[in-house]
């Protein structure tokens, strides 16, 4: 009966197979889990690129290559450097033509981050608190003009006025009043200096945006100005 027993007990698989058994399940878990992560990863990197690609190409859905790209940095290098030549060109010209006139406190030529800004103090082309120009002003605008003739960079007009209220029939705030002496300056440009009109804009900004504190006399003359701005080619 006992050796009945042992053999009835005998039947089952042998331990080396259970061992084993389990070791192919550990096996396809992990391996179940390498394809997991494998996906996830894939998924990330459809994402990254899809990142980049809307980022080099302004949201489209080309892939990324590399091809061009060196030449595109040296391209703009180049440009860059073409554009400073330009700007100190423009600045010579300028300071020359104000020189010869006699204008130095009254014009003003400098390099800012949009390009190259001739500020012209209101006094030279206006009367207090009106917008038709002076005779004499006209003039130097012509020669400005000259100047804005020999390149094809887009102009802005800028008027700006100093933080003095100003309510007159004709202009009820600075808003207006230096909105309608950058049209002035724009329509003569246009009109009398054959500047294409295609290339010149009039923006009037009032007394917001001052270059000095307007806490002296000598300092809201200065804020009373036009602004030439003669734009980069990269942003006009």
């Amino acid at each position: 009966m006992g050796k009945k027993k042992e053999e009835e007990q005998g039947g089952g698989a042998p331990e080396w197979m259970v061992t084993f058994s389990d070791a192919m399940t550990l096996l396809m878990v992990f391996f179940i889990l390498l394809f997991s992560m494998s996906t996830v990863d894939a998924k990330k990197e459809a994402q990254l690129t899809q990142a980049f690609n809307n980022i080099f190409n302004g949201g489209g859905n080309n892939p990324i290559t590399n091809e061009g790209v060196g030449e595109d940095i040296f391209n703009n290098v180049d440009k860059e450097q073409e554009e400073e030549k330009t700007q100190d060109s423009l600045v010579d010209i300028l300071n020359n033509l104000i020189n010869e006139k006699g204008l130095e406190d009254f014009i003003s030529v400098e390099v800012v981050e949009r390009g190259v800004s001739v500020v012209v103090v209101d006094s030279l082309l206006f009367q207090s608190g009106r917008a038709d120009l002076k005779g004499e002003s006209k003039h130097i605008l012509r020669d400005i003009a000259d100047v804005l003739n020999e390149i094809d960079n887009q102009i802005i007009i800028e008027g700006h006025t100093d933080n003095v209220p100003i309510n007159t029939y004709m202009f009820a705030s600075n808003w207006e009043l230096s909105t309608a002496r950058s049209v002035v300056v724009t329509r003569f440009l246009v009109e009398s200096a054959n500047v294409n009109p295609v290339r010149i804009s009039a923006q009037g900004y009032g007394e917001f945006r001052p270059i000095a504190l307007n806490d002296t006399a000598e300092n809201k003359a200065k804020n009373r100005r036009v602004n030439i701005l003669i734009l980069n080619k990269v942003e006009g």
